[in-house]
């Protein structure tokens, strides 16, 4: 190999080459990086939990930019994935790369979200890159505590006239509800979701009853209108005949 020419061997090997051609490491640049980060705002609203919050999009905002200019990447990896009563908890590896070395180091974390639907894991994903990159270059939000899963699922909401937590919160009542949607009603979690407009129960502002009867006024409909649907079907083929088959 020529002078000047060298390489961050993958397996742990030094520096091969000029010493004047040494790139900077990727602790240097990370430190650099972290030196640029300033307390973020907290310009995020959670009105059921009643707090304010740092946005994924100002972490990200604020870290793209200086990674970006040290010439440092970062790659995400999904190593576990486990969903149970309403939780989904997702694990994985990031790795933070330098362009110019080749170094790489690698972090494992836990993002978890109070979803087990389709967004539940998008979710976990989000709140990992976020609690990951505040932690690594050390971005302060102004809180004491950093508010984490646990609490929020446990921290009651603000009272509203005097109603106690929300009823989907029991163990006991959301097991038999959605077991009276799913068996005896045969509908999806995302088809109740549906039904109420709202993209969790938690956020659902009346009692269990009043969705009961929300969700139940919603499948009439459902019914109601296929029964419109194969009406208007056989009002065409008494006129024109069956539809024949391509």
């Amino acid at each position: 190999m020529s002078e000047g020419l060298g390489y961050v061997a993958r397996d742990g090997g030094e520096w091969v080459g000029g010493e004047e051609e040494r790139p900077c490491s990727l602790y240097a640049k990370m430190v650099r990086v972290m030196g640029r980060m300033e307390r973020l705002p907290r310009r995020g609203y959670n009105a059921y939990f009643n707090y304010d919050f740092v946005t994924d999009a100002d972490v990200l905002d604020a870290v793209r930019c200086a990674m970006a200019e040290e010439g440092l990447a970062l790659f995400s990896t999904m190593v576990d994935v486990r969903q149970s009563e309403g939780k989904t908890v997702v694990w994985f590896e990031f790795t933070f790369v330098d362009d110019e070395s080749g170094e790489t180091r690698s972090v494992s974390w836990v993002g978890e979200s109070l979803d087990k639907q389709d967004k539940g894991v998008a979710k976990a994903a989000t709140a990992a890159l976020k609690s990951v990159l505040l932690k690594t270059f050390l971005i302060s939000t102004g809180d004491e505590v950093e508010l984490d899963v646990e609490r929020l699922e446990e921290k009651k909401p603000v009272p509203k006239e005097g109603k106690a937590k929300h009823w989907i919160a029991s163990e006991g009542v959301r097991k038999k509800f959605w077991a009276w949607t799913s068996q005896d009603l045969g509908l999806s979690d995302d088809e109740v979701h549906e039904a109420l407009g709202v993209e969790s129960v938690y956020e659902w502002p009346g009692t269990k009853r009043e969705a009961m009867e929300k969700i139940l006024a919603w499948v009439a409909g459902q019914i109601a209108a296929q029964g419109e649907a194969r009406s208007a079907k056989k009002d065409i083929e008494d006129l024109f005949g069956p539809q024949e088959e391509a």
